[in-house]
């Protein structure tokens, strides 16, 4: 069972960035959809995201995920502007935007495509829970959280 979470995790990660990458490639970001994203970001939402997160552990339906990668793996860093950094294990990071949502009280999380990727959602200031969305979340992942600390 910690093969296939660990398998999705990886998955999630890899449509994420490599999507991420072919964004930047086809056009160096869709400037007009991150506007528009930055343009009708939060006004609701916690002040207590703004900061880094690390990866703390995982859950596929209710089972904790053992093995996951240390830090800078995963870690998340959202900024007061609707973007976000998700850092890599070598240290460079993919950027996104986000919005907050004020039906779900989550945040959604973007891909440069401006496509969804996740939606976190703050428990307090010192956790959040991201659950794959959009075309990063796949059938194996129904179930799938990730529960984050700040670094």
């Amino acid at each position: 069972m910690t093969f296939r979470l660990l398998l999705g995790l990886i998955l999630f990660t890899t449509i994420s960035c490599s999507e991420a990458d072919s964004s930047n490639e086809k056009g160096k970001n869709n400037t007009r959809s991150t506007e528009k994203t930055n343009a009708s970001n939060m006004t609701s939402g916690s002040d207590d995201i703004f900061k880094r997160w690390i990866l703390g552990y995982g859950l596929m339906n209710g089972g904790k995920i053992e093995g996951l990668p240390p830090s800078p793996a995963f870690d998340y860093e959202f900024n007061n502007d609707g973007t976000y950094k998700m850092y890599q294990s070598n240290g460079s990071s993919i950027s996104g935007t986000w919005k907050y949502d004020k039906a779900c009280e989550c945040y959604k999380l973007y891909r440069p495509d401006g496509e969804l990727s996740g939606q976190a959602k703050l428990i307090s200031k010192n956790e959040f829970v991201l659950k794959p969305d959009g075309k990063a979340a796949t059938i194996s992942q129904e179930g799938l959280e990730y529960h984050y600390k700040p670094k």
